[in-house]
Order: C-alpha cells, then structure tokens, then sequence
C-alpha cells in the first residue's frame, strides 16, 4: 500500500438518468503503471493495442453552479506515458475519456450512463484539489507464505516492554483494523 497525491489535470462532465451530473476529474501521478502500447494482428489487420492503466478515487460530493449536489470521482493515469500523450494526441485523450467513464460506471453499478460527455474547459479538477489515495500494489506470494500466512485482525506483540517504574501494564496483544478510509475526512488539530 502506497500513498498516492494526484495532480490536477482536466474535468469531464457526463449525466446519469437516475443521478444526475456526474464529473469526473482526469489526473495523474507517477506512481501508476505507464502506458503500455502492443502490436497486433486481428483479422489480418494490423494494429496495435493500448493499455492504460488506472486508479479510481472515492466517491464525493461537490456542488455545481446551480448549487445542485453531484458526484464527483478522480481517476489518475501515469503523468508522462499517459496523461501527456493525452494532452497531445485528442485520439488518446478520447479513449483516456472513455475509459474513465467505464471505469466510473462499474464503480457506480450503473448502466444508464451517458457516453456524451463535455471536457470542461475552464476547470482543471472540480471539488477542489484531488484528495490523498492509497494505491494497493499487486504483490505475487507465494503459495507456500500464502498457506501460513494468518489472517486474524489480533496478533501477539513480539517485543514486549516491561516498564517496571510504573504500574502501567503494556498489551500482549494489538488490534489491526483493515478496510479503506478516506484521508480528506479527517484533520490535524
């Protein structure tokens, strides 16, 4: 697990039946996988395959300039291979859209979104800032680790303190809380 703090890039608006507008902010970020192009033949045509990889925000609210809520999501692309070539290229930035409004419609288990969608031009990300995420890596373990590994949310502290000048008794034991929490929920005092 890495932390991961998106930067700014463009916003697209598209509308769902049910929910409304929906913008989804397009940024970017070293830490995702780059872009990835292969050669193919399919069909005796020659072509080549683009891969682009990708990471979904949370979902979060933000309100529209008519003061009407609406969702909002980030999706971060790398910055060089991706996000550049985008900006570059309106055939790569049309599929970059594409994929983010995929992406946010199985995130939203929704089938009635729209594929029209309108790059805002005066707004680079809507909601502010993107905010902190955490970016799980594909770790391969082995099958022999895999079997011995414990999945409890109690483990036994190892190194124990003993603090013998108090009467302050130190756990045995630690409770691991895991799940997803969202960084911008919560402040520093």
């Amino acid at each position: 697990t890495q932390l991961l703090k998106p930067s700014k890039g463009f916003c697209i608006k598209i509308k769902d039946k049910q929910l409304g507008k929906i913008f989804i902010n397009i940024c970017h970020s070293p830490l995702i996988e780059p872009m990835d192009t292969v050669d193919s033949v399919e069909d005796k045509v020659r072509g080549s395959r683009i891969s682009l990889p990708h990471a979904v925000g949370v979902e979060r609210s933000v309100l529209d300039n008519k003061k009407i809520k609406s969702k909002v999501f980030d999706v971060i692309f790398h910055s060089e291979s991706s996000y550049m070539m985008a900006e570059l290229n309106p055939a790569i930035k049309k599929i970059m859209c594409e994929i983010d409004i995929t992406a946010v419609s199985s995130k939203l288990n929704s089938s009635q979104l729209s594929k029209d969608y309108i790059v805002l031009t005066k707004v680079s990300c809507k909601g502010g800032d993107p905010p902190m995420l955490t970016l799980n890596k594909n770790e391969k373990v082995d099958d022999n680790k895999k079997k011995t590994k414990k999945n409890t949310m109690i483990n036994e502290v190892k190194n124990i303190r003993h603090d013998n000048t108090t009467d302050i008794k130190v756990p045995k034991y630690e409770i691991i809380h895991r799940g997803q929490f969202q960084l911008s929920d919560f402040e520093i005092p």
